[in-house]
């Protein structure tokens, strides 16, 4: 009984240093990309980013709009995104989506679509509590519908390490 106990207070104890050099290392691994431009985004440690769409695509309606992310602790984050136009559009549409970096590429974590109608403006927010030990971004897409008019643009925040 003795030798069990040993036994497997050793392994255990082995275990426990292997994920403490994997932590270790995880974390070496994402400062040493800091910096790094991944899909137009840069990868910061920063607490909050903001993203605005290129103003010299707008349209005869769409004016401009906005990305937001913000780490609120936790492994929480608050996500948002606005729309604005020149003149009243039948619809305003902000469709956002916060995507992760996994393995140099990025993945759509959750995505929520709004809709606002016979307006100038539209905004849409929310929390979210995502997995630690990754980067993650907002990208939000404008759309301004008046008639058979269509306009787009889309913003993209920087990336943000939640560890």
């Amino acid at each position: 009984m003795k030798i069990i106990k040993r036994v497997c207070t050793l392994i255990l104890s082995f275990m426990m240093l292997i994920s403490l050099s994997n932590t270790a290392m995880a974390e070496e691994n994402w400062e040493s990309l800091l910096g790094t431009v991944v899909d137009g985004s840069v990868l910061t440690n920063e607490q909050e980013s903001t993203g605005d769409a290129l103003k010299v695509l707008r349209g005869y309606y769409l004016s401009d709009g906005s990305s937001y992310i913000s780490n609120e602790g936790n492994n929480i984050v608050y996500i948002s995104g606005s729309t604005s136009c020149h003149r009243t559009a039948d619809e305003l549409r902000v469709n956002i989506y916060l995507e992760r970096l996994v393995n140099g590429d990025w993945e759509t974590v959750t995505y929520q679509h709004h809709s606002e109608y016979n307006t100038y403006y539209a905004y849409n927010g929310f929390y979210i509590l995502v997995a630690p030990g990754y980067f993650y971004r907002t990208v939000t897409a404008h759309v301004a519908i008046a008639g058979d008019t269509v306009e787009s643009l889309t913003s993209k925040t920087d990336w943000l390490y939640i560890g």
